[in-house]
């Protein structure tokens, strides 16, 4: 069975968006562990529910359940297997047609959560480096070595915080998870002030509100916080070209 595989950008955004990441944590288990068609035995429950790190196997049945609803798996009730949809067939079934997928290997099955923070973090990034690359060839330059591109790049709460619908708060939690679980790095940016650090409360009390949020006393000195910048490290490929039937995803987001 296979150590990696590509799994797609937008099922992984879908996985977030939905509060899906269980279902497609043990449909990816489940692709990766058989050979397209597997016999979900109480063994096999038993073991995927080890696998995952979970006590009881109750909430694997009812994602399976969610994966036969959207038809991602099929049972066969003559042979008794459940038959794993191919992601090719997938895509036309939601209406998927980007072609980036993220690599992920087995090992990382329990982190399954920051690998999909991960990926989409790492799709923001892939987005601005196309940019700039993109920007470098019409002013006739090129990415040699003498301009290499940078590693880390701006990844705003703000950003994360929209397309997935979710409050800044719980941006800035995805985005540590996906650090601790190693599938990104954080570099947080700081602007010195020319600010006498006594007057900070003040500022807090009375300065415009956009303003004083990113105000920190660090260091004895009083400092503007910047967008974090974000490095990834996760590989991200382009799988092969599909056959785009014209089709606008469902679940494509704007800003996505």
């Amino acid at each position: 069975m296979p150590k990696t595989i590509i799994i797609p950008i937008e099922m992984c955004h879908y996985a977030l968006y939905n509060n899906k990441v269980r279902a497609l944590q043990i449909f990816v288990w489940l692709k990766m562990k058989s050979s397209g068609k597997i016999k979900i035995t109480k063994q096999v429950l038993e073991d995927m529910a080890n696998d995952l790190g979970l006590k009881s196997i109750k909430t694997i049945k009812s994602n399976i359940d969610h994966l036969q609803e959207k038809k991602w798996i099929t049972l066969s009730k003559r042979s008794g297997y459940f038959f794993i949809s191919g992601f090719e067939r997938i895509r036309k079934m939601e209406g998927f047609a980007k072609r980036t997928g993220a690599e992920f290997d087995i090992k990382d099955i329990r982190n399954f959560k920051g690998f999909l923070i991960g990926s989409e973090v790492s799709n923001l990034i892939g987005i601005q480096r196309r940019r700039l690359w993109v920007t470098e060839r019409q002013k006739g330059g090129s990415m040699t070595v003498t301009h290499i591109p940078p590693t880390f790049y701006p990844v705003a709460n703000m950003v994360i915080a929209k397309i997935f619908n979710i409050s800044l708060s719980t941006a800035w939690e995805w985005k540590k998870l996906a650090q601790k679980q190693r599938f990104i790095r954080i570099r947080r940016n700081f602007r010195p002030l020319k600010v006498n650090p006594g007057v900070l409360p003040a500022l807090r009390k009375y300065g415009e509100e956009s303003f004083t949020r990113k105000a920190r006393f660090w260091k004895g000195k009083i400092r503007e916080q910047l967008p974090d910048t974000i490095a990834s490290k996760l590989t991200l490929r382009n799988r092969k070209k599909l056959k785009y039937d014209g089709k606008k995803s469902k679940h494509t987001k704007k800003g996505v």
